[in-house]
């Protein structure tokens, strides 16, 4: 049997060449796989995907032109389709949509590549999301400059939307809104049964202006690539820096978005050597003071174990494991008080660590006090001790000043936590 002929008769060159020939082909080669010895009945396929007989012989005959997104799924199911046969199918798609299904979060060996790419985009922050904007890979730079990247579960629309913070570093954070607002909306519209993206957008709505700009206008937007804006960050004293966000497609993982950010004005004013990549080279060849132990940044990307997360901030390495209950349930932080960063792994829900580190500072940013058990202030004087000058004088001088500071802290979230537990009694 050729790929153009079958039960329900033959196909010109034309259909051939297109989503009829293609589906008639792949219907042949299932059966083929099953066994069976010839292609899977038409009927047994419209069942399947939950479509009539007669609209499945349309389709093959292309009297339909158009694939809807709800049935790609299912024929790749039934079919025994790999990635890129999906791909071809979501081509047929209205919109020809380019977003798929998230890959599995327990995948780093398939996207080391990519995390590799990342790395040389060094000192420019640079990062990897799913289609529904979770965070699955950043280089350094991009966890110095915004911090909220290494936690579990991080996902830039949750932190841009919601977080606090994002409204302070947003130079007119409205209009970011709206933006990300119009590009939830439009994935939505081609993906409307999406169960994550749905419960987001219920948590989104419930905050009352984000309400108001949702139900403002029906804008729709596909991306930001190029896309001119304003920050205020804290690795910047809070300095307002003018950036441009870089989208890419990787082309072996077309269901993923790959961002680099880039800044304008005077390089000298940001200091970008100040977060240079972690392998780079000096002049005599040496590892430069911002490496990672003995390990280079691309290694230091994903772990087996926590051991091997903590076997990267060195032999002079200091555990910090009530500064990691803070962090969060399945969080590792290691002080590397050489290099003055904190290596920073938690545990995937697939297996292995995935690891990054951060300044002191930047952690410190991370990681105000929410406690004053003896642990944590103990822990967060070593990390502010990294930060003091290397005059004994001086640093004995900005300690005692920091300690009292923080012991004021203390005292006002206890007091907080007093008032709060009063409340609820």
């Amino acid at each position: 049997m050729s790929l153009g002929e079958s039960d329900e008769g033959e196909l010109g060159p034309e259909e051939l060449m297109g989503l009829a020939g293609l589906l008639r082909a792949w219907r042949l080669a299932a059966g083929l796989k099953e066994g069976r010895g010839r292609a899977i009945p038409q009927a047994e396929v419209a069942h399947a995907i939950g479509m009539s007989e007669k609209w499945y012989g349309q389709l093959e005959r292309g009297a339909v032109p158009r694939l809807p997104h709800d049935a790609v799924e299912k024929l790749v199911g039934r079919l025994h389709l790999g990635p890129d046969e999906r791909q071809t199918l979501l081509y047929y798609t209205p919109g020809g949509a380019l977003i798929g299904r998230t890959r599995p979060r327990d995948e780093p060996p398939e996207l080391r590549t990519l995390q590799f790419l990342l790395d040389q985009q060094m000192p420019h922050p640079a990062y990897v999301t799913d289609a529904r904007w979770s965070m699955i890979a950043y280089n350094r730079a991009m966890a110095d400059w915004y911090p909220w990247v290494v936690e579990p579960d991080a996902n830039l629309m949750r932190w841009a939307l919601l977080h606090p913070d994002a409204r302070k570093q947003y130079v007119g954070w409205e209009d970011h809104a709206r933006a990300y607002l119009a590009m939830i909306r439009m994935f939505l519209a081609r993906h409307k049964a999406d169960r994550f993206m749905t419960s987001l957008l219920r948590e989104i709505y419930e905050d009352p202006d984000c309400r108001r700009l949702w139900d403002e206008s029906p804008h729709v937007v596909a991306h930001r690539d190029g896309n001119r804006f304003r920050m205020r960050l804290p690795r910047f004293d809070f300095q307002e820096v003018e950036v441009v966000s870089h989208l890419l497609f990787p082309a072996g993982h077309p269901d993923l978005r790959a961002v680099v950010i880039t800044w304008l004005g005077s390089e000298h004013e940001l200091q970008p050597g100040s977060v240079q990549q972690p392998n780079a080279l000096s002049a005599d060849g040496a590892r430069g003071s911002e490496a990672i132990g003995d390990a280079s940044w691309a290694q230091a990307g994903w772990t087996d174990s926590a051991e091997d997360a903590v076997a990267l901030a060195g032999s002079g390495a200091i555990n910090l494991p009530e500064l990691s209950a803070l962090a969060g349930p399945a969080c590792r932080l290691t002080l590397n008080p050489q290099d003055r960063t904190v290596v920073w792994a938690y545990r995937q829900d697939g297996g292995g660590w995935r690891v990054n580190s951060l300044s002191v500072e930047a952690t410190l940013s991370r990681l105000v006090p929410q406690s004053s058990r003896q642990g944590v202030v103990r822990e967060y004087q070593q990390l502010l001790r990294t930060t003091l000058s290397a005059s004994a004088g001086e640093a004995s001088s900005e300690l005692d000043t920091m300690i009292a500071e923080l012991s004021e802290r203390l005292v006002v979230l206890r007091d907080l936590r007093e008032r709060l537990d009063e409340a609820v009694d």
